[in-house]
Formats: C-alpha cells, sequence, structure tokens
C-alpha cells in the first residue's frame, strides 16, 4: 500500500507591521486666499457657485532628518465635504476615512497639500493672523516613491523633538 503525501501548503508571507512617520515643518511665510465665483463655463452639476479657501505656506522641513532643511510648499484647503462628518459622526459610521492630505519630497520641488473641514478655516486662519501657528505637524505613511498619504493635520505654538 502507498502512502499519498499531501502536497505542502504554499505558506503566506506576513505582512509587515504598518508605519508611519512624523513630518515636521516649521513656517518661513504664509498667505490666506479666498476664490468665490459663478460656475458659468463648468457642469451644472457642480452647481451654481465655486469657492475655494487656502493657506498658502512656505516652510522648512525639521523632520524626518534626512529631509531636513528641505524648503517646502503647504496648502491647506477648506473642504465643505468634510463639515457634516464633523458635525454629526454617528450619521456616518460606515463611510471609510481617507487621508487628509498627501506630501511629496522630491529634489527640486516638495509639496503638501492638506485639507481642513470648512467651519474650522476661518479659526484657523485667524490663527495664523495672531501667530499662534509656527510649525507644522504631518503624521502619516513613510515616503513610498517620494510621496505619502497624511492622516493627521496638527498646527503648533512650539516645536519639541521629543514629542515627535
Amino acid at each position: 500500500m502507498t502512502t499519498i503525501r499531501k502536497p505542502k501548503s504554499a505558506s503566506r508571507r506576513k505582512s509587515p507591521p504598518i508605519q508611519y512617520c512624523t513630518y515636521m515643518i516649521e513656517f518661513i511665510d504664509w498667505k490666506v486666499r479666498y476664490s468665490f465665483s459663478t460656475n458659468r463655463n463648468r457642469p451644472r452639476t457642480l452647481g451654481p457657485y465655486s469657492e475655494y479657501s487656502v493657506i498658502d505656506i512656505t516652510g522648512r522641513l525639521i523632520l524626518p532628518e534626512k529631509h531636513a532643511d528641505t524648503v517646502i510648499e503647504c496648502n491647506i484647503y477648506g473642504r465643505r465635504e468634510y463639515d457634516p462628518y464633523i458635525s454629526s459622526p454617528e450619521d456616518y459610521d460606515k463611510v471609510d476615512s481617507h487621508s487628509v492630505g498627501i506630501i511629496n519630497i522630491r529634489k527640486d520641488y516638495s509639496s503638501f497639500w492638506g485639507w481642513v473641514p470648512f467651519t474650522a478655516f476661518p479659526m484657523i486662519a485667524n490663527m495664523f493672523a495672531t501667530k499662534d501657528f509656527n510649525y507644522l505637524q504631518l503624521f502619516g505613511e513613510p515616503l513610498k516613491y517620494r510621496s505619502a498619504s497624511i492622516y493627521s493635520i496638527d498646527l503648533r505654538k512650539d516645536y519639541d523633538p521629543e514629542d515627535c
């Protein structure tokens, strides 16, 4: 009687643990922009009006240390789409949250685009005017192909290396 051997099942490779990274940016200069216009030449599905608000920041990367002293252009936009999620989160418990920004670090040009709820934008812009913020701390994925998704935006008055 011959014994039939079962083929070994392929062992699955364990996925690596999720890694996160902190990006710290010191402000060099900033300005606030706002635009309100009609949507005359755009599809009506976008509505009759269009608006955007943005804080443009020129900064210097402090962290990660590998990219320290790199100049970076940051844009923080106010988005009305986030307002319902903040005002009544219980209605959106099945909504899959995505990143709140993306960072790109390259030799010739580095940038960050982030989004905050539109209702918070006037308060944030006012705090910039009163110089309550000097640093932008971003928390997200490590760079992959020079880009990374950002999951947290934190505006700070001071920078303490031990907090990062």
